[in-house]
C-alpha cells in the first residue's frame, strides 16, 4: 500500500459528488413516491381492486430499496476489488459495512419478490379455473420460499467474510494510486472473490425471471382460449392484455437502471480496471430506479394515466396511445437526469470560479505554475533519494 504516491482524480471520483447526487435524487424522488401511492390508493378502478394492495406492496419495497441505496448506505465501490466504504446514515451511527451490504441485498430480494407477487396475483385470478386445485396448495409455500431464500441466502456470506487486517492491505496493493481520503476511510473487503455473491444473485434472478415468463405465457394462453371459446368478451380480453403489458413495462424499463451500470462494472472486473467516476455515476444511475419505476407505473397503467391527465387538464380525458406513452416515460426520465446534472453543475460553480480566477489573472497563474513546478521537482528529488537509499541498503546487505 503506497500512500505517498500522487493520485490523479477529478470531481466525479470524489465522495462529495456521490453524496450530492444521491441527495438530489432522493429529494426529487420523494414527491414522486408520495404521488404514486396517492394515485394507486385513490385512482385504482373497480376492476383492479384485487391487485391494488399488491401494487402498493411492491411500490413500498421499491421505495425502501431506493432509500437504502441513496440515504442509508451510499456506497463507494472500489472496483475491480470487491470492497469499498459507505457514506450513509448507517455508517454515521456505527453500523458495519458488511451489515449494510446484507441489508441492501435483502431489500433487493424483497423488492424483486414483491414484483413477482403482482404477476402471481393476476395469474391466480386469470388461470383460477385451470390450476385452482393445484395452485392453492402450493401458492403460499412458493411465496414463503421466495422470502426465505432472500434471508437464508445471506447466511453463508459470513463464512467468506475475510480478515480485514489482511484483506484491506492486499486490496490496496492491487489498486492504482488512490486519493488520501480513501486510505483514511473505513474500507471493508466483502470477499476475496465475487463468485458466491454472483451465484446467489443470479440464481434468484433466474428463478424470478422464469416464474414471470411462465405466468405471463400461461395467462396469455388462457385469455386467448377464453376469447376463442366465447367465455371472455373482447373488452375484458383487451383490458387483461393491456394490464399484463403494463406490468411488463413497469418491471422491465426500470430494471435497465440496475442492469446497465453493471455492464461496465463487469468489464472493469474482467480487465482489472479502476475508473471511480464511472462507478459513481453508475450508483447514481441505479438510485434512479425507484423514481423511474413509479413514473412508469403511473403512465403504463391506463387508469392511472387517464386520472393524471384529468388532474392536469381538468377536462375530457383524451386517450394516450403507446407511442406517446413511451415518449412521456423517456421525457420524465430525461428531465429528472437533466435536473440532477444541472444541480450538480450548479454545485460546482465555486470550484470553477476559483479555477477560472487563478488562470485568468497572470500573477496568480504564474504563481500556481511555480508551485506546481516546485512540487514536481520535490517529488522527483524524493523519488531519487528513495532509490539511492534502496540501492545503498541492498549494497550493505
Amino acid at each position: 500500500m503506497n500512500i505517498t504516491c500522487i493520485p490523479s482524480y477529478n470531481y466525479f471520483d470524489t465522495p462529495e459528488f456521490l453524496t450530492i447526487a444521491l441527495h438530489i435524487n432522493s429529494f426529487l424522488s420523494t414527491p414522486v413516491y408520495i404521488f404514486g401511492i396517492y394515485v394507486v390508493l385513490t385512482k385504482t378502478p373497480e376492476q383492479m381492486k384485487n391487485v391494488r394492495w399488491y401494487l402498493i406492496n411492491s411500490h413500498i419495497w421499491i421505495i425502501l430499496f431506493d432509500y437504502t441505496l441513496s440515504i442509508m448506505v451510499m456506497p463507494i465501490l472500489l472496483l475491480p476489488a470487491f470492497g469499498g466504504y459507505t457514506l450513509g446514515i448507517l455508517q454515521l451511527i456505527g453500523v458495519s459495512a458488511f451489515a449494510q451490504v446484507l441489508l441492501y441485498l435483502i431489500m433487493f430480494g424483497c423488492m424483486a419478490s414483491s414484483l413477482v407477487l403482482v404477476f402471481e396475483n393476476r395469474f391466480s385470478i386469470i388461470c383460477a379455473t385451470q390450476i385452482h386445485f393445484y395452485w392453492t396448495k402450493i401458492r403460499w409455500i412458493s411465496i414463503f420460499c421466495h422470502f426465505a431464500y432472500v434471508f437464508l441466502g445471506t447466511i453463508p456470506l459470513f463464512s467468506i467474510f475475510p480478515d480485514q487486517k489482511i484483506a484491506v492491505p492486499r486490496m490496496f496493493s492491487s489498486l492504482p494510486c488512490l486519493p488520501h481520503y480513501v486510505y483514511d476511510a473505513p474500507v471493508c473487503v466483502l470477499a476475496e472473490t465475487y463468485v458466491y455473491y454472483l451465484v446467489i444473485i443470479n440464481v434468484f434472478m433466474t428463478i424470478c425471471t422464469l416464474e414471470v415468463i411462465f405466468m405471463v405465457s400461461f395467462m396469455s394462453y388462457t385469455i386467448v382460449q377464453q376469447l376463442k371459446g366465447h367465455r371472455l368478451s373482447r373488452k375484458t380480453y383487451e383490458m387483461q392484455k393491456n394490464f399484463i403489458s403494463a406490468l411488463l413495462l413497469q418491471v422491465s424499463i426500470p430494471l435497465m437502471t440496475i442492469v446497465l451500470p453493471m455492464v461496465p462494472w463487469l468489464y472493469f472486473v474482467l480487465k482489472s480496471l479502476h475508473m471511480q467516476w464511472v462507478v459513481n455515476i453508475g450508483v447514481v444511475f441505479m438510485a434512479s430506479h425507484g423514481c423511474l419505476a413509479t413514473i412508469v407505473m403511473m403512465i403504463a397503467h391506463r387508469p392511472y394515466r387517464d386520472a393524471i391527465i384529468f388532474m392536469i387538464r381538468k377536462k375530457t380525458i383524451v386517450s394516450v396511445d403507446n407511442s406517446i406513452m413511451v415518449m412521456i416515460i423517456i421525457g420524465f426520465w430525461y428531465c429528472l437526469w437533466i435536473t440532477n446534472l444541472g444541480v450538480i453543475m450548479f454545485a460546482t460553480h465555486g470550484a470553477v470560479a476559483t479555477i477560472s480566477m487563478l488562470i485568468a489573472h497572470r500573477p496568480y497563474r504564474e504563481a500556481s505554475l511555480t508551485m506546481i513546478r516546485k512540487r514536481c521537482a520535490a517529488s522527483v528529488k524524493n523519488r531519487r533519494r528513495a532509490m539511492d537509499r534502496n540501492a545503498l541498503s541492498n549494497v550493505q546487505i
